[in-house]
């Protein structure tokens, strides 16, 4: 089933804004990021955003993952329920663990080290523009 990016961005914005935070489309025509988040006037976060059907038969359900990023978001379509993952860049870094693409579930369920980013929003409240 082919999902309505624009769509699904809308719907990641929203639940950020839901979460307290300044969330926008980038103004950026082609950026490796989706979304922007202001944390402050010189700090701005850039979120990459993907999406999973746990319906998936496949035994690997995995997504690609390039460009640059701070956080990436995936989107998990659980029976119609969004599901939504926060993992930093290097929290992707760990949990590619060398691997090309990131695996996010297998058959019908959420992978066990992915699932513990769920609704970890505060990770990108958080987020120190200083380390960048």
């Amino acid at each position: 089933m082919a999902v309505d990016r624009e769509l699904l961005i809308q719907t990641v914005i929203e639940e950020l804004k839901n979460q307290g935070l300044d969330a926008s489309a980038p103004e950026q025509v082609g950026a490796d990021y989706d979304i922007i988040v202001r944390l402050s006037k010189t700090c701005v976060v850039r979120l990459k955003v993907r999406t999973q059907t746990l319906d998936s038969k496949s035994t690997n359900n995995s997504v690609d993952i390039g460009g640059s990023y701070d956080f990436l978001i995936v989107v998990v379509d659980d029976n119609g329920k969004n599901r939504f993952f926060i993992l930093s860049n290097s929290d992707v870094s760990a949990e590619k663990n060398g691997n090309a693409k990131l695996s996010i579930s297998s058959g019908n369920g959420v992978l066990n080290n992915i699932a513990r980013h769920e609704d970890k929003w505060d990770k990108i409240k958080k987020f120190s523009c200083e380390n960048v």
